[in-house]
């Protein structure tokens, strides 16, 4: 009996409330859902979208009201839930910009210190989701699709998801007036001492001052430069990244600044270090250290049995019973990719060159796959960021599912091995694995089995995106498998009508490799620098009509204002030219979601859950939460209404797609 008890209590929490569950419905998360409160004030990326007061009408959703009260009573009820960024600062946030200080929630004094984490700066604007009336006269707790109770995900960003400044433009700020998304005390000397002391791998002891943090700037994320907007200064190193000087590569901490790569003349340095707009090395001990006390802060707070002191744990004990699983991204936002880490001198897939440095910080040690990922010693211990990382999240006590990213490593995504092995870890330590850039594409390379971007030369590995269809094939039990459609941005979510297709009038004989759809609703360019697939309807020629691979070659892929570029093999004469359709953004659902629900499942445990830009929710049920979007004017689409119906009831649909020409008939 001892042994029984023993054994239930290192079960999670969550997992002891799914054995008394049904099989796992699917989930489908608005992400970026409009925001209840005037305060929350969000342009761009990451949370809620801005705060809009202004009443609209939308006849195709017959709905009169604001952003979000027509998100309440025409979009919520149609789906599961919201996906809401947690960046790290926002609420890890005492002191002043010139003193910080780390939070210490459950310190008794919190309260008199003035040091508690500030939890109301999430909590407030998910309690009034929770507290809405949702469609007609519904609640949180039965107002989602089919009646059931709505759902968070919650996405926690260490550092910045988008940008080259390390800058989050959440509430109360602007992207003119943006806060750090990494508090700024990690970069101290002082707590640089803090967490060396208590990390015995970053080999200080006391007295002696430890190794500040560092960060990096590079082409990948080049920093704030001149600009003193979120940080108050100039950054202390400054770089065009242009020219003959692409190749540079910077690093500086409170100590001072060295060049790692690049000419002399490539390097500006206006002096001072107040500034840490560059990207934090993410497995040194000053941001380790202290995102782990944070991550712990977060499983007591979003806890039924929170123990905080002071009333901390505030809403955090209500809101945690809504809570359907949270995502830790180890680098990159919500995602895992290490930025300015390492380069590759050939072009080829594995770095060769490293500038990040190693665990104890500049100048020792340097980068490697292997430490990064699972282990700096080459034994089978652990030590590697994102596994020790992952076994302590799996050591805190979770009310709900944790889940992970899984994506291509450097240099520049392209190092294919990094999924696998990320998934494996995730694996391990009982998180959930999933991507961020689901797009239709997925559907045309897994039947090839072959993953081609910008290239009509294809190689055969992985088949889908981060290789996801094959890791959650791989590892069917894990708690939580998620797809993030590919971040749209204005205006994706639209649809385009198509003047014409036209073929390339270079082409020799019948078999061209090139075509332009030309547009004559907007601008429908954008869909060239999004996901590299569009999906053609009606056209006059019929065997356009389907997936169609985007030809916008890096590193600047761009296509003619009010075109998108095709590439693939059509046989028809050169200049040819066929009238009619429309032209569907790289995340069309009716083709998209059938394939994800089929490649998605797992056991009776997992969370198969889709994360949808609320641009493509806008367009499905005819409201505009972003006044950017362009293109034809939705009044609801209802083919995209029946894929989210049938996605949410587990449903795949036999799909038949054409790409380059050719037709696939699959069941997805």
């Amino acid at each position: 009996m001892k042994i029984l008890v023993q054994i239930l209590l290192t079960i999670p929490f969550w997992m002891t409330y799914a054995t008394c569950q049904a099989q796992s419905r699917p989930l489908l998360i608005a992400w970026q859902a409009p925001a209840p409160l005037p305060q929350v004030v969000q342009v761009g990326q990451g949370w809620f979208q801005a705060y809009d007061g202004n009443t609209y009408t939308y006849p195709g959703a017959n709905c009169s009201g604001t952003s979000y009260t027509c998100f309440l009573s025409t979009v919520l009820p149609n789906i599961s839930g919201i996906g809401v960024v947690v960046p790290w600062a926002g609420i890890d946030s005492c002191g002043s910009y010139s003193s910080p200080l780390q939070c210490a929630a459950d310190d008794q004094n919190c309260a008199l210190s003035g040091t508690c984490f500030k939890w109301d700066w999430l909590d407030a604007p998910l309690m009034t989701y929770l507290q809405a009336t949702i469609g007609t006269g519904k609640t949180w707790s039965n107002g989602c699709a089919g009646g059931r109770p709505c759902k968070i995900a919650l996405i926690l960003w260490l550092t910045a998801d988008t940008g080259s400044a390390n800058l989050y433009t959440g509430a109360p700020y602007t992207i003119a007036n943006p806060f750090p998304n990494t508090p700024t005390y990690i970069f101290s000397q002082s707590w640089g001492n803090t967490a060396g002391y208590a990390t015995p791998a970053s080999g200080c002891t006391s007295p002696s001052n430890c190794a500040p943090q560092d960060v990096l700037i590079c082409q990948e994320h080049k920093g704030s430069g001149i600009s003193t907007i979120g940080w108050n200064f100039q950054a202390p190193m400054q770089n065009t990244f242009a020219g003959s000087c692409v190749g540079s590569y910077g690093l500086w901490n409170t100590q001072g600044i060295h060049v790692l790569s690049g000419a002399a003349g490539c390097w500006t340095n206006p002096g001072g270090n107040n500034n840490y707009s560059g990207y934090p090395v993410m497995y040194e001990s000053p941001i380790s250290y202290a995102a782990r006390n944070f991550i712990r802060a977060l499983s007591i707070h979003y806890s039924p049995n929170c123990s905080y002191a002071n009333s901390a744990c505030g809403n955090g004990p209500t809101i945690a019973q809504s809570i359907a699983y949270m995502r830790i991204g180890p680098s990159g936002g919500g995602e895992n990719y290490p930025a300015c880490a390492c380069s590759s001198t050939s072009g080829a897939s594995q770095c060769d060159t490293f500038f990040w440095p190693g665990l104890q910080g500049y100048p020792t040690g340097a980068y490697s796959d292997s430490g990064y990922l699972t282990t700096w010693t080459g034994k089978n211990d652990g030590s590697g960021y994102v596994a020790s990382l992952y076994s302590y999240i799996n050591s805190l006590n979770w009310a709900f599912p944790m889940d992970s990213p899984i994506e291509h490593g450097p240099p520049q995504n392209m190092n294919y091995t990094y999924p696998d092995t990320e998934a494996f870890v995730a694996n391990q330590n009982g998180l959930g694995i999933g991507m961020q850039a689901l797009n239709i594409g997925d559907l045309v390379t897994y039947a090839a089995n072959s993953y081609s971007y910008f290239s009509p030369t294809p190689s055969f590995f992985p088949s889908t995106v981060e290789n996801w269809a094959v890791n959650f094939r791989e590892f069917p039990n894990v708690p939580v498998h998620h797809l993030q459609t590919e971040q749209p941005g204005s205006p994706t979510a639209a649809r385009f009508t198509v003047n014409n297709i036209v073929l390339s009038s270079s082409c020799t004989g019948s078999n061209c490799q090139q075509a332009t759809i030309n547009c004559s609703s907007g601008d429908c360019s954008a869909f060239c620098t999004v996901a590299p697939w569009v999906y053609v309807d009606q056209s006059s020629n019929p065997a356009f009509n389907g997936i169609q691979q985007v030809y916008a070659p890096p590193p600047n892929p761009s296509c003619g204002s009010n075109s998108v570029n095709l590439i693939g093999t059509f046989p028809y004469a050169p200049g040819a030219s066929y009238s009619g359709g429309y032209v569907y953004s790289g995340v069309h659902l009716p083709v998209l979601l059938p394939f994800a629900t089929q490649q998605c499942q797992g056991s009776w445990q997992t969370i198969c859950s889709v994360e949808i830009w609320e641009e493509l929710l806008d367009w499905a049920y005819g409201t505009t939460t972003i006044s950017t979007d362009t293109g034809d004017t939705s009044s609801g689409d209802p083919a995209y209404q029946t894929a989210i119906q049938n996605f949410l009831a587990g449903l795949p649909n036999a799909t038949s797609f054409h790409n380059n020409m050719s037709t696939n008939a699959r069941h997805y």
